[in-house]
């Protein structure tokens, strides 16, 4: 970069026109607007990375969380089918003092009604134990779909970003191919005149210090 500035300098001292500096100082600008747009997009990239990475992170966490919610739901429906066993047992066995009801009625209605309550409670539980595996299947298949969506959507918008980063890579590459070859061109161009100019004394020649950076005094 030191030497892309330092260049416009000593042709101005030599034999460079005024068409030959403008268009040398348009060239510069562009390059270091360039290398400006790349630097600041380099940065924008490093950041949508760690954005990635903190995303990715999350989905682990959701993953493990989804594991642990999948541990409880077959939980809930070993309940469930240990309430429906229960349930059917309960069944057979009122069937079975319904029957020795119709031959011991008196001594057995006391335990008919009881059992006939332990049934009914048997059948709300697993109502309610049904409801909360409906509703918990339904939350956790809506939050695995909303993560999906949005891994869908980062994995596009980091290709997107990645495409325009090779992109303006190119551009920078061909830019500087194509500075290049006009400074070998001019340099060339330069021997030439001053090889059938007449000849001076050389006069020394001090490069510009840039704004900001300490002389050599």
């Amino acid at each position: 970069m030191t030497d892309l500035q330092d260049r416009p300098n000593r042709t101005s001292n030599s034999l460079m026109s005024p068409v030959d500096d403008e268009v040398s100082s348009r060239l510069f600008t562009s390059v270091v607007a360039i290398v400006e747009d790349r630097r600041q997009l380099s940065a924008a990239l490093q950041e949508y990375k760690q954005q990635v990475e903190d995303d990715q992170q999350l989905i682990e966490a959701l993953k493990e969380e989804r594991k642990h919610a999948q541990v409880m739901l077959e939980k809930k429906e070993d309940e469930i089918e240990a309430g429906r066993r229960l349930a059917a047992e309960k069944q057979l066995k009122y069937d079975q003092l319904l029957d020795d009801y119709n031959q011991l009625r008196a001594n057995d209605a006391r335990e008919y009604e009881l059992l006939q309550q332990q049934i009914k409670e048997s059948r709300l539980n697993y109502a309610k134990l049904e409801a909360d595996y409906t509703r918990f299947r339904a939350e956790s298949t809506k939050n695995v779909q909303k993560l999906e969506s949005d891994i869908r959507n980062g994995v596009v918008q980091y290709q997107q970003l990645v495409e325009k980063y090779n992109k303006l890579r190119d551009e920078n590459a061909r830019l500087v191919a194509h500075i290049a070859k006009f400074t070998e061109q001019m340099s060339s161009f330069r021997l030439h005149d001053v090889s059938t100019q007449p000849q001076f004394d050389p006069v020394p020649i001090h490069p510009t210090v840039e704004p900001g950076e300490p002389s050599d005094k």
